[in-house]
């Protein structure tokens, strides 16, 4: 038996806090989000949950079940903002499940984009969607406009 590891105790070695070295800060922020596991064009698997913290890589969140790590998994974010002051928004990222257990469900970012949910009270002019790539390359996908009808 080596005695390194009661060397290393001895000297506080064990006892080291590690900062947390993960490269993007991680916001924490409780929203409502849906969420589906599609394969070959077909949802798979959907149901809905609560997000813990959101990064830029990365979405940590609470749901009912757990999810098979590997996955190709999309969530539809409540986004708290309106779109001048009148559109809900989501924000859709699509992902790969990472992590998967009784406490939550990590998620890392491949792409996400804002969609407006519809119009309220009369309508907008101008949504414009974005896709925002993982190395945050930002291309207009269309603009879309809408007038009350």
């Amino acid at each position: 038996m080596s005695p390194a590891p009661d060397l290393a105790q001895s000297v506080g070695l064990l006892d080291i806090q590690r900062p947390d070295q993960r490269l993007r800060r991680r916001y924490p922020i409780t929203l409502h989000v849906d969420y589906k596991l599609p394969n070959r064009g077909q949802v798979v698997r959907s149901g809905s949950g609560r997000t813990l913290n959101l990064s830029s890589g990365g979405v940590l969140f609470k749901a009912n079940d757990s999810l098979p790590a590997g996955s190709s998994i999309e969530l539809m974010i409540d986004w708290p903002l309106l779109l001048k002051d009148a559109c809900p928004l989501k924000l859709v990222i699509r992902g790969r499940v990472v992590r998967s257990d009784a406490q939550a469900i990590a998620v890392k970012i491949m792409l996400h984009e804002f969609q407006a949910e519809g119009s309220v009270g009369g309508g907008f002019d101008e949504v414009e969607v974005f896709h925002v790539s993982k190395s945050c390359t930002r291309r207009r996908l269309f603009v879309l406009t809408h007038s009350g009808y």
